[in-house]
């Protein structure tokens, strides 16, 4: 089986990442094979994005599912239920998929 890269990227060291430079992550997780990972990220700063990379495999296209949740930190606290992403996913070797995370005014 492959594994996969998980990185919590903001705005700048997405770029950073992209360009193939070098960048700094809220959460790193390297040669993943599934479980769970949290960050806890600072209020006010953003957009994050999680990055899921299959930099390592040379020929495996990674198929799974991922699942996303956003809780309140803190004893913070928001009305409604917290936001969940379910989706499955591919990844080409070398190639990543990007999950922008954003906050509505």
């Amino acid at each position: 089986g492959g594994r996969l890269d998980l990185y919590l990227v903001d705005a700048a060291n997405l770029a950073s990442f992209e360009a193939g430079e070098p960048f700094t992550a809220q959460l790193v997780r390297l040669d993943s094979e599934g479980g769970s990972a949290e960050a806890t990220l600072p209020s006010g700063a953003g957009p994050w994005t999680l990055l899921v990379a299959n930099q390592t495999a040379l020929s495996t296209t990674m198929l799974g599912s991922l699942a996303v949740a956003v809780h309140p930190a803190n004893g913070a606290s928001w009305s409604g239920d917290d936001p969940v992403l379910e989706t499955e996913i591919r990844v080409p070797p070398g190639e990543y998929l990007a999950v922008e995370l954003t906050r509505e005014p």
